[in-house]
């Protein structure tokens, strides 16, 4: 049975120009890997804010305004809990 990431190889393409950017945290806030989400998060929370900004001065009536930015996430609960349940959008 393939993966995702062996899926996309095989025809030559890379998996993460289709697959989300994801963070498996085991051990809740003192896992490394929570530390790069908060880092990925905050990284990104700076984007939509400094893209708000610009949305608000837009002063061009004969453009269209630059796209929202947003940080919004999936998240899933632990191995053995899943089938759908728990699941949120932050």
């Amino acid at each position: 049975m393939y993966n995702m990431k062996a899926y996309f190889e095989a025809y030559g393409e890379d998996p993460f120009n289709y697959l989300p950017l994801t963070f498996h945290i085991r051990n809740g806030t003192d896992d490394p890997e929570f530390t790069k989400f908060m880092e990925y998060y905050q990284q990104r929370e700076s984007i939509c804010q400094e893209n708000e900004k610009i949305r608000n001065s837009w002063k061009d009536e004969k453009k269209e305004k630059p796209k929202k930015i947003h940080n919004i996430w999936i998240v899933k609960p632990g191995e053995g809990t899943n089938r759908g349940n728990g699941i949120s959008v932050f």
